[in-house]
């Protein structure tokens, strides 16, 4: 599966590394090393899943983004932060796609 990390953080880093050959591309508005600044930019037929490592402010649009192309996506949590009654809209997105792991 090909995949992009979105977000070259910590964990975006960690993501990367672990992917090897299956990462196809990164995505960082502010890291030098990213491929692209957006995930707008990348070819939407250069993947098939993304490894989402942004801040939280950030992860809805490229959610919904994602979802909408029928992408698959691993997200780190938390899913959202300050923000739950936005879940609704991503499952009426891909309602028979989305695999949620809740923890208190």
């Amino acid at each position: 599966m090909k995949v992009v990390v979105v977000g070259l953080g910590i964990q975006g880093k960690k993501r990367l590394s672990i992917a090897g050959e299956e990462a196809v591309g990164t995505v960082d508005s502010v890291q030098p090393a990213a491929q692209f600044k957006s995930i707008e930019d990348v070819p939407l037929d250069s993947y098939d899943a993304a490894l989402v490592c942004t801040p939280d402010a950030a992860k809805l649009a490229i959610l919904r983004y994602l979802l909408s192309h029928g992408k698959h996506v691993l997200v780190e949590k938390p899913l959202l932060g300050d923000n739950p009654e936005d879940l609704p809209d991503l499952f009426a997105i891909r309602p028979t796609t989305i695999a949620s792991n809740r923890t208190s």
